[in-house]
């Protein structure tokens, strides 16, 4: 054991060559705690960002997401190499070591004059990294074989014929049809909006106490909500981005002739659909009585206002 950043660190476990070969075989775990966790928040979070790292944190869509860079001098030397995350435009978070950590947040502060942006120590988080091809499978018996059988058949359904099967089978079915608004909400909220809804759930049931009767009602108000706007979005992406962008053909719901909330309502109600369920997810959060709700109000964010 050594000190390092205020922490006492094991440099080895015995044989490093067996610690290397066991992570690169099997999995192994890690406590990186010691390194410093840095929330990037405010509406010039990304343009602060792009000026400080030296890998484009444009490139960073999806929430979750990261890109490992390097924070670098005026003149393009080295401060700290970094792992950066994505949550949503506005709301970023890196993970910097620890014995550099002082100098990178005085560096990192020095350059905020005249941008809408906090940088926030997270020293009430802890982080564990496990890692190797069998990583999953390890962090898998941690949740009760109950729990487990419970995951599985919330993800099962959402999936199945009262899912996303039956909703695409409805949706194939559908074509050439007028359908009302009600039909369409139906078809939708199966599809991927009863995959999103599952995600909800699965999360929801790992709580551990359980949570209240009032914060899961919430949380399914959410869920349903972010699973409909998806749907929606969908619709309205097809009509006002090109190929390129969505990454599919451009026009193919209209071509062919399938029912969607642009030809149900028009492309300005679809849209105003698409943010009065934006917030309705958000309430939902509000009243869910969770304290730290950033990443589920970020995947909301990311629903609604993704370009692709």
């Amino acid at each position: 054991m050594v000190p390092f950043g205020g922490w006492d660190m094991p440099l080895h476990y015995g044989s490093q060559i067996q610690e290397h070969h066991a992570v690169r075989r099997d999995a192994g775990l890690f406590d990186v705690s010691h390194m410093a966790v840095l929330d990037i928040l405010g509406r010039d979070a990304q343009a602060y960002l792009r000026h400080l790292l030296a890998n484009d944190v444009a490139r960073l869509r999806q929430p979750g997401k990261a890109l490992y860079s390097c924070m670098l001098t005026a003149h393009g030397g080295v401060i700290d190499d970094l792992i950066l995350y994505y949550f949503a435009p506005h709301r970023y978070r890196l993970v910097v070591n620890a014995a550099t950590a002082e100098k990178d947040l005085a560096w990192m502060r020095a350059r905020l004059q005249g941008l809408e942006v906090e940088i926030l120590r997270r020293s009430d988080l802890a982080m564990i990294a496990v890692q190797g091809p069998n990583a999953r499978g390890k962090c898998l018996p941690i949740l009760p074989p109950a729990m487990q059988a419970a995951l599985c058949g919330l993800l099962a359904r959402a999936a199945g014929a009262a899912g996303m099967a039956g909703g695409q089978a409805i949706d194939l079915a559908s074509v050439g049809r007028v359908l009302t608004e009600a039909e369409l909400r139906a078809m939708h909220r199966l599809k991927t909006g009863a995959l999103l809804q599952a995600a909800v759930r699965m999360g929801a049931a790992c709580a551990a106490p359980a949570l209240p009767v009032a914060t899961r009602a919430a949380l399914e108000d959410y869920g349903a909500a972010v699973g409909l706007a998806f749907q929606v979005v969908d619709d309205i992406l097809d009509v006002t981005a090109d190929s390129v962008q969505l990454g599919k053909t451009a026009g193919k719901d209209a071509a062919a002739d399938k029912p969607t909330y642009v030809s149900l309502l028009g492309l300005a109600e679809a849209q105003a659909l698409a943010a009065r369920l934006h917030a309705q997810a958000h309430h939902a959060l509000d009243a869910s009585g969770l304290t730290t709700a950033a990443l589920l109000r970020s995947l909301a964010d990311r629903v609604v206002m993704r370009e692709n």
